[in-house]
């Protein structure tokens, strides 16, 4: 027979299956029962089970009392939440509801507590306060959008991004904040995300206030719960597309940049055939810009560089890539050149290469530079390491960490063996840089430029700390980057070397030697002592490089300053200020006399022969030297000083040494007024031309004339040209006057032959500066398109020293000029390198016998030798003959019976405008037999102001 079951038994029998902790408390709080699950909460029940004691100051300890306690007191139920660690050092949540149990008489008995273990759903709602956090912190902004564009979840960056707050997103939709996507929009982009999954697109959107601002956005596609989502970033593109607008202005600007380059810019089209040549490139190669078109580079110059070249072309045009390269090749001054030539193609619409566009950009001044220094390592070593200071003194650091210490893989070093490879002087600053850091809890440190040791060597080091805090403010873990930056400070090292010392000799340049020279001028100034300086010039530099080439001409320029350096004291300065000029500055000399003895042997020590590989050069110098105090107290009035001082040594000869004089300041003065002048002569209209005639000495007729310049200045008068001449070849004025002359003498010369009535030849004066600083044969071939002169009508005078520069450039030139028909005329013959060599290298028409053998040809038996023997050898090489400076009926006499051709001087006429000249009797009459009476011989003065 089975016995119905007690009511106590029945609960205890539904307890123990319940999946909740069960727990029975009587009115003190003691525990009477608890079922298996509430056991398994707290199997000590060291958080569950309450001790009361007498007093009860247990009790008000405990928070689950307090709650068992208001349920007992009121009959209230409530509920609590409980954590704490368990036996396996696993927190525990639980969640504790009480209820009030009551007795048959309505009197509550005792406390029934339900206890639910939450600590899953606490880890997930954490895990979810976490995801939410990250998301906020996210730069770029997200949004979660259904199938119909509205918006589900956004981040923080959303909200500042739009300037909404949350709760007023989760209102809105793609709609509301994207004003260019309409609903077809939306589905458009929708069945997109479907087919790909996702993509990137630009829009905008628009915030609270209204404005809008440009976003790219990435959207993916992901399901969730049978439910498909579109999960999109969102970033404000604004500094990009302004960093986009103005990248394409500095576009436009870098192309007015190119269009207007010194550098050489040609095109060639597919048959390696030159298209178009810039400025810079017709400069540099002495060629009209006709002549270079449709030329190729080996047509230009047959070299195995222009071979390469035309290679190079012709593999742009092929592959379509570009390329670069450089090449050698001579320039119109006789100079070498080396570019770096970039090699660009142009392609068709078909995508066929049309041309090639070719820059170069002339790296000779370089080149010398590039083989002693080498280019940066294009990666750095860099390595990172780790340190946890809770955990010891040991470090953790990578493998590339290991290497720049010069350690295994597998070291792992402890702090204070990494501080003691640091430098002595080193390592107390950077321990004070490390402790200011963190006591102003700075959470980033740089240590840049120390140094550590390995081995016999030392590295420099630039390490960028992150500092990490614990809760008590200390640091707690380092984590860094360190770069072996020991080449970069060498590299920093070299720069600064270069700065202040001349690449070629190694000595101090021109910023060094004022500073130098300023530190010594303080120190003699302060002890009342005295220095000199001296500025040296090579003479004639320029034909060694002619004649030897500019790499001997490097080399002795080399041997020079050791020279220089080695004839001086260790505290004396020797520089080099450029080119072929040096100078040297002598601290605590005992008298000005001393500087005179010390350039004695400067010169004595550089009149030695050099020894340039297998040929031998010999040199002199010319020196210039100021004193102080007596000739200046300050760097650049010793500078101007010794500079005049030089100038007057080279005109008194070259090869000496001249002390500084007020009246060099005065003639340096006087050329500087006139250089300031003469530079604005030709515009003021000051500048004239006047003619000197010739005579045909058989028969006393006028064959033509010799333009000569003269300035007429409104305060100085007439300047004689003597004054101004060499001003003009130094600053190279001549250039653009001597243009104005053969513009001027062309002109009359059509002006006094178009009526065919004479045939009068119009001499004009060359300068060396113009054959070399100008494309000389353009600028005739200019002159005579604009003013209808013949060549014919023109001839040119030259000195001999210009073909004893052996330029092929002058040969060229005087080839064409003799081609189109104009007379090449050698000026003040015989007064030179007198040669027969050049006279038959170079197509010469005429020899002008120089005045000084005239003047003397009835008084020296030297002279009249001479002059008969350049008729003899003219007559001989069918050279036609003008003899400069007839002064008397007696030199005319024996000219014309030793049979020279042409007579030039103030027996005829002396240099007079161009009116005067239409004035003389033979321009107005032809009939007259002869031009000109005799002269009285006392009238009669030598015109020495020609245009040499």
């Amino acid at each position: 027979m089975t016995h119905p079951s007690k009511p106590c038994d029945d609960f205890r029998l539904l307890a123990e299956s319940l999946p909740d902790g069960i727990a029975r408390y009587d009115r003190v709080g003691r525990l009477t029962y608890r079922n298996k699950a509430y056991r398994r909460l707290d199997p000590d029940l060291r958080a569950l089970a309450v001790t009361p004691t007498v007093d009860g100051a247990n009790l008000a300890k405990s928070t689950l009392y307090d709650q068992l306690r208001t349920a007992i007191a009121n009959g209230t139920p409530g509920a609590i939440d409980l954590c704490w660690q368990d036996a396996a050092g696993q927190t525990q949540h639980v969640e504790l509801r009480a209820t009030p149990e009551l007795n048959a008489a309505g009197e509550i008995d005792g406390v029934l507590a339900v206890a639910r273990n939450i600590s899953k759903q606490r880890e997930t709602q954490r895990q979810l306060c976490l995801l939410k956090f990250a998301l906020d912190h996210v730069t770029e902004a997200i949004y979660l959008i259904d199938e119909n564009g509205r918006l589900l979840h956004v981040n923080d960056a959303s909200c500042r991004s739009l300037g909404y707050s949350y709760a007023e997103l989760m209102t809105m939709s793609v709609f509301d904040i994207d004003p260019d996507y309409s609903s077809n929009d939306w589905n458009q982009h929708w069945q997109q995300m479907l087919h790909t999954g996702s993509r990137t697109l630009t829009s905008r959107h628009q915030r609270k206030d209204k404005r809008l601002f440009p976003v790219e956005i990435r959207a993916a596609r992901f399901e969730f719960d049978g439910s498909i989502y579109n999960f999109a970033l969102a970033q404000d593109i604004t500094e990009r597309e302004l960093a986009e607008q103005a990248a394409r202005q500095r576009q436009n600007e870098f192309t007015t940049l190119i269009e207007n380059s010194p550098d050489t810019i040609a095109r060639y089209d597919r048959n390696c055939r030159r298209l178009y040549s810039n400025a810079s490139l017709i400069r540099l190669a002495g060629m009209s810009a006709e002549q270079m078109l449709g030329q190729r580079p080996s047509e230009y110059n047959l070299s195995n560089s222009a071979l390469a070249y035309e290679k190079a072309l012709l593999t742009v045009i092929t592959s379509g890539e570009a390329d670069e390269i450089e090449h050698t090749w001579p320039a119109a001054d006789g100079r070498t050149l080396c570019s770096h030539l970039i090699l660009t193609p142009e392609f068709a619409a078909d995508e066929q290469v049309t041309s090639v566009l070719v820059i170069g950009r002339d790296i000779t001044a370089l080149k010398e530079s590039e083989r002693r220094l080498r280019q940066a390592e294009a990666m750095a070593r860099l390595g990172h390491w780790q340190w946890e200071l809770s955990s010891g003194k040991k470090v953790s650091v990578s493998a590339e960490m290991c290497r720049i210490f010069g350690k295994s893989a597998d070291w792992q070093p402890k702090i204070n063996q990494v501080f003691s490879m640091i430098l002595d002087e080193d390592r107390k600053p950077l321990l004070k840089a490390y402790r200011d850091a963190c006591e102003r809890k700075e959470t980033e440190l740089t240590l840049s430029g120390y140094r550590i040791r390995i081995a016999k060597q030392v590295l420099h080091l630039h390490t960028h700390i992150c500092i990490e805090y614990g809760q008590e403010g200390k640091p707690r873990r380092l984590i860094a980057t360190t770069q072996d930056i020991s080449e970069l400070k060498n590299y920093e090292s070299r720069l600064q070397e270069m700065a202040f010392h001349d690449s070629l000799t190694g000595l101090p340049n021109r910023i060094l030697l004022g500073e130098r020279l300023n530190h010594c001028l303080e120190r003699a100034t302060r002890h009342g002592g005295t220095l000199g300086l001296i500025i040296l010039d090579i003479d004639r530099f320029k034909e060694v490089n002619d004649t030897h080439g500019h790499d001997l001409g490097d080399l002795l320029l080399h041997e020079a300053a050791e020279r220089l350096r080695r004839l001086v004291r260790d505290y004396d300065t020797v520089a080099r200020l450029g080119g072929d000029e040096f100078a040297v500055v002598l601290p605590n000399i005992r008298e000005a006399a001393d500087l005179g003895s010390i350039s004695r042997k400067i010169l004595d020590v550089l009149a030695q022969p050099f020894q340039l590989g297998s040929q031998e050069a010999f040199i002199s110098a010319s020196i210039g030297i100021a004193v102080f105090p007596s000739d200046g107290r300050t760097a650049t009035e010793l500078f101007q000083y010794a500079d005049s001082a030089l100038y007057d040594a080279k005109d008194r000869g070259r090869a000496g040494f001249r002390f500084y004089s007020a009246e060099l300041s005065a003639k340096s003065k006087e050329r500087a007024m006139l250089e300031l002048a003469l530079r604005r002569a030709e515009t003021a209209g000051e500048l004239e031309v006047f003619y000197q005639p010739k005579i045909d000495l058989a028969n006393g007729r006028l064959v033509g004339a010799e333009a000569l310049l003269r300035w007429r200045h409104p305060s100085f008068g007439m300047v004689q040209p003597d004054k101004f001449i060499g001003i003009a070849e130094d600053t190279g004025l001549i250039v653009s006057i001597g243009a104005w002359v053969l513009n001027q003498a062309c002109l009359a010369a059509r002006r006094w032959n178009e009526s065919g009535e004479r045939r009068l030849k119009i001499a004009v004066n060359l300068s060396s500066r113009q054959f070399r600083d100008n494309d000389l044969v353009a600028t005739v071939l200019r002159a005579l398109r604009l003013t209808g002169c013949k060549p014919a009508w023109l001839e040119f005078e030259i000195t001999e020293s210009l073909l004893l520069d052996d330029n092929k450039e002058i040969g060229v030139a005087l080839k064409a000029f003799r081609d189109m028909g104009i007379s090449i005329a050698i000026d003040d013959f015989g007064t030179g390198y007198s040669s027969l060599a050049y006279l038959k290298r170079f197509p010469i028409n005429v020899l002008k016998i120089d005045r000084s053998f005239i003047s003397d040809v009835m008084l020296d038996r030297d002279s009249t030798e001479l002059v008969k023997g350049i008729i003899t050898m003219a007559h001989s090489l069918r050279l036609e003959l003008v003899a400069e400076g007839i002064e008397t009926e007696k030199q005319e006499l024996f000219l014309q019976a030793h049979g020279c051709h042409l007579g030039q001087g103030y027996r005829y006429s002396k240099p007079i405008p161009g009116e005067a000249f239409e004035r003389l009797p033979q321009m107005l009459n032809e009939t007259q037999p002869r031009m000109f009476p005799a002269l009285d011989r006392d009238a009669a003065k030598p015109d020495a102001a020609t245009l040499q």
